[in-house]
């Protein structure tokens, strides 16, 4: 078993097992459900360095990766984990400067989940109006996506691109974080789709079987 992988497998077992948990949960059990869950279950995220710094030596995160998956441009992570604040200031990340945080790259990965998605359930029988009713509607909007970056305690390795702490980040800043670790993996690895969806099936990402239900993430997004 690969490294972290344990940590991994343990925090799919829980999810699987609370994953039917009601939608409905009020803000206090949703922050005690997110402080258990947290304790129990490690991030899929390894970080070696602080990723605001504007070092132009991507040795500086030599061992960064994301279930497993190790960077070769860790300044894609570094961008992708950089959340748009309500009033951003330019970030030199990698001699690149990002004016927009993380938005780039989560239009890029939101496009990587549409094709992942698409190439998943293409092989079967189901219809595209049932998919769409079934599963895909759900599965593409920003409380799933948020709901999934919560649940895997990537909210915990982002940072505000004005500079502000913030309590929780919105659900719309943790989807475009998802989606845009998405799409680093995708330019990291050479648009490699196999790295992307083996990322994908460890956040529970992946087109479910025929006539079953997609897993909820444990925390859902507000």
């Amino acid at each position: 078993m690969t490294r972290g992988s344990h940590g991994v497998q343990s925090s799919i077992r829980l999810h699987r097992r609370y994953g039917t948990s009601s939608e409905d949960l009020d803000r206090s059990r949703r922050r005690y459900l997110r402080s258990v869950f947290n304790k129990l279950m490690p991030s899929i995220l390894t970080l070696s360095a602080d990723h605001s710094t504007e070092s132009g030596n991507p040795n500086d995160h030599a061992v960064d990766t994301i279930a497993d998956y190790r960077f070769k441009n860790p300044f894609l992570l570094a961008e992708a984990l950089h959340a748009l604040g309500d009033d951003p200031d330019p970030v030199n990340i990698g001699n690149r400067v990002v004016e927009d945080g993380n938005k780039r790259l989560a239009w890029v990965g939101d496009s990587v989940i549409d094709l992942v998605f698409r190439t998943q359930w293409y092989p079967g029988d189901e219809s595209r109006g049932s998919a769409m009713g079934r599963w895909y509607r759900d599965m593409t909007e920003n409380r799933w996506l948020g709901g999934v970056g919560f649940t895997f305690g990537i909210d915990g390795h982002c940072i505000v691109s004005d500079g502000k702490s913030l309590v929780e980040l919105t659900k719309g800043q943790m989807a475009d974080a998802v989606e845009a670790l998405i799409g680093a993996v995708w330019l990291d690895s050479d648009r490699n789709v196999g790295e992307v969806m083996r990322l994908m099936r460890v956040m529970d990402l992946e087109c479910p079987a025929e006539h079953t239900l997609p897993l909820r993430p444990v925390i859902l997004a507000k």
